[in-house]
């Protein structure tokens, strides 16, 4: 697993690792503002939810093998903008 939770003065992701083995977290980051430099494949699940900031789900993961969560962000989220940017195995939740 990769944590990158509760970090208030991260804006994007770049950096990241280009693959995740586990599940990958970056919830509850309110400077969250892009998802540019997401891992490309998450094996379990990916959590973007309750970051204030986040309007756009531009650079999330191509590839998620379990649940896509991004609730309770900038934007309110749909299940089709998610199926946009991710082919997602598991429940989307947002």
């Amino acid at each position: 697993d990769f944590t990158c939770s509760n970090c208030n003065s991260l804006t994007s992701l770049e950096g990241a690792p280009k693959e995740i083995g586990g599940s990958f977290y970056c919830d509850n980051c309110d400077s969250l503002t892009s998802l540019e430099g997401a891992p490309e494949k998450v094996r379990r699940n990916f959590n973007c939810s309750n970051c204030k900031s986040l309007t756009s789900l531009e650079g999330a993961p191509k590839e998620v093998d379990g649940n896509f969560c991004c609730s309770f962000c900038g934007s309110k989220f749909t299940q089709e903008d998610v199926k946009k940017v991710s082919n997602v195995k598991g429940r989307i939740k947002v």
